[in-house]
């Protein structure tokens, strides 16, 4: 198991199916495996909230969870604010309720090669990349994806690598220099796979 917890109230974990496979988790059945999902969560947080200040146990969150058949699960576990959910409420996030184009930022462009070789090849064919004040965004623009990709799995691989921006797609159009214009991830990888 792989946690990392950052100070933006985010806390991103990934299990390999090694790992699955020994707490119970079937492969083949995996839709059927929410409550195991949600003792993984419950553990992580407990875990968080005993070894950070910024991190309390008694809020709201909200966590995604995505499953990818050759490697594992993808979960993202995020604090809400008072505002944004009644304290002590578990919600997992409907992807049509989030950013209609959200915008990633990389702390490096290595950032970006490793999470373009991370995509298995079929889920590849997206993105946008910009440079912007000296720094890498990607840009997942969803009207030009495949409705069959799973929305929630792209974002749960790229934010292993990097954060939501607090840039909007209009403006990384409006003033970044385009690297990529259109299926960056797949041009990534096949540049640096080489």
């Amino acid at each position: 198991m792989r946690i990392e917890i950052n100070k933006d109230n985010t806390i991103l974990l990934f299990i390999d199916n090694n790992e699955l496979a020994k707490r119970g988790f079937l492969t083949e059945n995996y839709s059927e495996h929410v409550e195991l999902i949600n003792e993984i969560v419950d553990d992580v947080l407990l875990f968080a909230a005993s070894s950070t200040d910024y991190f309390p146990i008694d809020g709201s969150f909200k966590t995604e969870a995505s499953y990818v058949p050759s490697e594992g699960a993808y979960i993202t576990i995020t604090m809400l604010n008072d505002a944004d959910e009644p304290t002590g409420t578990k919600n997992v996030q409907n992807p049509s309720n989030t950013d209609p184009d959200p915008v990633f930022l990389f702390a490096s462009v290595d950032d970006l090669i490793d999470c373009s070789m991370k995509f298995p090849a079929a889920m590849r064919g997206f993105g946008r990349v910009y440079h912007y004040n000296n720094k890498y965004y990607l840009l997942i623009d969803f009207s030009d994806l495949d409705e069959s990709l799973d929305r929630s799995l792209l974002e749960a691989i790229v934010t292993e690598y990097a954060n939501k921006a607090e840039i909007t797609k209009e403006v990384m159009e409006e003033y970044g220099k385009i690297i990529w214009d259109s299926a960056a991830i797949r041009q990534i990888s096949e540049i640096f796979s080489k």
